[in-house]
């Protein structure tokens, strides 16, 4: 009887080992070998998905820096075109909760519908309206205020609360990865507090367009990234073993559809709401209805332009890194694009302003140096007469429009000391230092394993994407732990 059930198993374990369970051939008689033109194929698949990764993320971040840009009040535009750049730059946060709202109701009316129940509904939305109205404040009324450097720089602290879930719950595999989280925690608030320094040295030091107000702005920069880390809840408590929170999050599986379809609305009105109350009763431009009628061509073109290569890429960026993960290539294509995604802004932004710059004509007569009293003693500082000769182009027509503005909001940070330039090194280092916080954080994305051609319910958490952080949002939403139960114990191990 031994002799037979051992023969029995054997025969399992050659059935397993086939493609044709009918086959009785010995072990690994009819495994194919991948030919060498095909391994290169797959490879050479996965670099072009992930360069589309990149360059979409690049796009997206930077267009909507863009509209920032344009929106601020220190611009060289007029009152009426920064009022309609931003209406466009809260556009651009309402679009992925419309489309998100549009795809759950769809699923609703067609499929099926379960009405969540209330204790479930109201910590969501609770939850919801703290990461809508964060999201709001940072992007509506923060960002204007700052430079393009800064904006593109404080987007990393949002994985702040992700890193305290990490560190509190233990959620790692061996007890010395916990190191991680904490120097994510640890990166991020220095970030802040480098931001905090770099905004005293550009009051102390006199830069222009630096105002003592600008510390309020800060305050409420690091309170909006905080309510914004609060986005990402579900996918720390889902890798956790808690047994109440994970009967929570089963039970909101059944209903996820209903619930993201009416959260998503409370999205859009939170952020409608805290647009219109802010210009429409805070600022000090407020909205004039009939502005938006004395548009120009030029400044509609541009505007919707920018706002619309800002929605697609986007979309687009979230969709080609769901491709990455669904076939095997989550390092190559998706991990690394997405961590790269903040420097190449950088890179780009420095390798237009350095190369275009020429093309602005700043005159040898706007010198700042001929115009300083003559107790000054001047350092050699090659900014100073560009930015100082910026202000008198912006009635150029031939100067183009969003090279002036970069360029502008370049010159409102530390470059433009009378005294020093070395304080943008703090600038920098913020930079470095957010960017390796949120590293630190997602460092599991690395090392993940995921069945091929896994549904995209089971690769993220949420089905929404945030425009304004998009390589933060595609880097803290994929799950830490991916459930499959129809492969859990033979995972085939080929990431790239």
């Amino acid at each position: 009887m031994e002799d037979l059930r051992n023969r029995g198993q054997k025969r399992e374990g050659r059935h397993r080992d086939t493609w044709d369970p009918f086959q009785l051939n010995p072990i690994g008689a009819e495994k194919e070998k991948k030919k060498t033109c095909l391994i290169l194929m797959q490879h050479f698949m996965a670099v072009v998905v992930g360069i589309l990764v990149l360059t979409s993320a690049v796009i997206s971040k930077g267009s909507l820096l863009t509209l920032a840009t344009l929106s601020s009040p220190k611009s060289l535009r007029s009152s009426t075109d920064r009022q309609f750049y931003t209406l466009l730059l809260m556009c651009a946060l309402v679009t992925p909760n419309l489309l998100v709202f549009l795809k759950c109701l769809w699923k609703c009316a067609f499929k099926s519908f379960v009405p969540p129940t209330m204790k479930t509904m109201g910590i969501i939305s609770g939850i919801e309206i703290l990461v809508a109205l964060g999201t709001s404040i940072l992007v509506l009324i923060v960002m204007p205020q700052f430079d393009v450097l800064t904006n593109l720089f404080i987007s990393g602290g949002v994985c702040i609360g992700t890193a305290l879930c990490h560190a509190c719950l233990r959620l790692q595999l061996q007890t010395w990865m916990i190191i991680f989280p904490i120097c994510s925690i640890v990166l991020v608030l220095t970030g802040y507090s480098l931001l905090g320094i770099d905004y005293y040295v550009r009051i102390s030091s006199y830069v222009s367009d630096q105002e003592q107000d600008c510390y309020y702005y800060v305050a409420l920069a690091i309170f909006a990234s905080l309510l914004i880390s609060l986005n990402w809840w579900e996918n720390s408590l889902q890798a956790s073993n808690v047994s109440k929170i994970q009967d929570m999050l089963n039970e909101l599986d059944g209903f996820r559809d209903s619930v993201f379809m009416i959260t998503s609305l409370m999205r859009i009105a939170v952020t409608v709401g805290v647009y219109f109350l802010y210009y429409g009763l805070i600022a000090e431009t407020r909205i004039k209805w009939n502005a938006f009628t004395e548009i120009t061509e030029d400044t509609l073109e541009i505007g919707l332009g920018v706002f619309f290569l800002q929605a697609f890429c986007s979309a687009a960026c979230h969709w080609f890194g769901v491709v990455a993960c669904k076939i095997h290539a989550v390092r190559i294509s998706f991990a690394m694009p997405v961590s790269l995604t903040g420097p190449a802004t950088l890179i780009v932004a420095i390798i237009l302003f350095l190369t275009h710059a020429s093309t602005l004509n700043v005159a040898p007569e706007t010198s700042y140096l001929s115009e300083v009293t003559g107790n000054y003693t001047p350092i050699g500082n090659p900014f100073l007469d560009f930015c100082y000769g910026l202000a008198k182009l912006k009635v150029s027509n031939s100067t183009p429009l969003i090279l002036l503005e970069l360029s502008n909001s370049i010159c409102r940070t530390t470059l433009n000391s009378h005294y020093a330039v070395w304080p943008f090194s703090m600038l920098a280092l913020e930079g470095v230092c957010m960017w390796l916080g949120l590293i630190t954080c997602t460092y599991y994305v690395w090392s993940m394993k995921l069945p091929r051609i896994e549904r995209t319910s089971q690769l993220f958490v949420r089905r929404l994407y945030e425009s304004a952080f998009i390589d933060q949002s595609l880097l803290l939403n994929i799950k830490m732990k991916v459930k499959n139960p129809e492969s859990t114990e033979n995972v085939e191990n080929c990431v790239i």
